[in-house]
């Protein structure tokens, strides 16, 4: 629904090609000049007012959102103890490997279709969520989540994905992105029992690996080749 409710209102905005045509057209004669201004204007306030909903989506979404639903699909989840992998490009690839590895229940989600696909087809019990959605979070049984790692860049989704388990299952262990410091203490101050820092932490991974010698190079490249060849085949 949210995303369905972003691209009708991108779509009914005027963009600035209208009002190139509308010029065209005026000065081959097409139009006079009264209806020129007229459309002219019409574009103008399309464009701003285009803006400005695009700017307040989420709360245009907040408010308006719940009225959006035709029905609700039913969604079957694991009865008990898995854990929710919110993200699977890059970090969450490693994530999803080291779970399977310890033949955890995990369920993955993620809002790109081909990431989707690919996990189904190696049998990962993976849905395509948007968890920016309001009524995606309300839809998971969080009171079954054991814990929930956010692997998503967005501090307003683990935001609200924090706030949202916290209030259902406070013993359910949280682990979110943080991008930046600020980033972090908003999310520990929210209920996060941790937060990662992606080019932090790498950062202090190349600089264990340039502290050593040649060899350390090597043990981790291997290392990195193995990985690579469990996630990708």
């Amino acid at each position: 629904n949210r995303l369905a409710l972003d691209v009708s209102l991108s779509l009914s905005s005027s963009s600035e090609f209208a009002l190139i045509i509308v010029v065209l057209a005026s000065t081959l004669g097409f139009v006079d000049q009264k209806v020129t201004a007229l459309i002219s204007i019409a574009i103008i306030c399309s464009m701003s007012l285009g803006s400005l909903v695009q700017s307040r989506l989420d709360w245009i979404y907040s408010v308006w959102g719940r009225r959006l639903v035709s029905g609700k699909e039913e969604v079957e989840w694991p009865d008990d103890n898995f854990v929710l992998l919110v993200g699977c490009n890059r970090m969450g690839s490693s994530i999803l490997t080291l779970f399977l590895g310890q033949k955890r229940k995990i369920v993955v989600l993620d809002h790109d279709p081909i990431i989707i696909r690919k996990l189904k087809e190696r049998g990962v019990d993976a849905r395509y969520t948007d968890v920016a959605d309001v009524q995606t979070l309300e839809g998971i049984p969080f009171d079954k989540v054991t814990m929930v790692v956010s692997t998503v860049g967005v501090l307003e989704d683990n935001m609200a994905l924090v706030k949202e388990i916290k209030k259902i299952n406070k013993k359910a262990k949280l682990i979110v992105d943080a991008e930046t410091l600020e980033d972090a203490n908003k999310l520990y101050n929210a209920g996060a029992d941790y937060t990662v820092f992606p080019h932090f932490v790498g950062g202090l991974h190349l600089a264990e690996i340039l502290d050593g010698d040649e060899d350390l190079i090597v043990k981790y490249r291997e290392r990195q080749k193995r990985l690579l060849e469990k996630t990708f085949g």
